[in-house]
């Protein structure tokens, strides 16, 4: 889905390499080489990122924001600010 205009909760982490992405808490990535909900990354955990290294998760707080976005893949992994 793609809704511009709503406001809405998200999780925003970001990495001791800078990397850092909003999105909400229930939405999956790798966290310390498993699929995990956003909802359940902690402040040290280990994300991977999109050139297959990894990174330690140095904040994790929640935000609102205007937009949802939900692009569906085939194979199911979506690179997303340079997070896995």
């Amino acid at each position: 889905h793609k809704i511009k205009g709503v406001i809405h909760s998200f999780i925003r982490i970001e990495t001791e390499g800078g990397a850092a992405l909003s999105l909400t808490t229930g939405h999956f990535l790798y966290v310390n080489g498993a699929l995990e909900v956003a909802g359940n990354v902690e402040k040290g955990d280990v994300l991977l990122l999109s050139n297959m290294t990894t990174s330690k998760v140095v904040k994790v707080f929640r935000l609102f924001d205007r937009g949802l976005y939900n692009p569906q893949t085939i194979h199911g992994d979506i690179i997303v600010d340079g997070v896995i």
